[in-house]
């Protein structure tokens, strides 16, 4: 896996945590859902995740998704609220808003411990 040396311990928790994800037949069946910029943000932030996460979408395990133009409106409301709301977090907001059910993963627990979605819903987050 491709990635600095010495990665810092966030990158080394994203990278422990996204290369042990063990995806079930179950999981497989009701894929990951995910925004194709936190696809790209995570590539950023962990270099050579990309593979990964394009062998994952290729097997049927992730679905990366667009929200512009349709939730342009709605993502420019949460970055409004949330000031310091970068765009892929507003994403996994408005994803978490769209699929009822939803549970956000994800290895930055400031971001969504402090969010709402649909106003005062506190999002299902798992977070090593």
């Amino acid at each position: 896996m491709a990635g600095r040396e010495n990665p810092s311990p966030s990158e080394a928790l994203q990278r422990n945590f996204l290369s042990e994800s063990k995806i079930s037949e179950t999981e497989q069946r009701s894929a990951l859902t995910t925004g194709e910029t936190v696809i790209a943000e995570t590539e950023y932030r962990v270099p050579g995740f990309g593979l990964l996460l394009m062998q994952m979408t290729a097997r049927g395990a992730l679905h990366g998704v667009s929200l512009l133009p349709q939730e342009a409106k709605a993502l420019g409301a949460l970055m409004k609220k949330y000031l310091r709301m970068q765009f892929a977090d507003a994403c996994v907001v408005r994803l978490s808003e769209l699929e009822r059910d939803s549970v956000v993963y994800s290895t930055e627990r400031k971001d969504f411990s402090l969010c709402r979605r649909r106003g005062r819903e506190v999002i299902k987050a798992v977070m090593p």
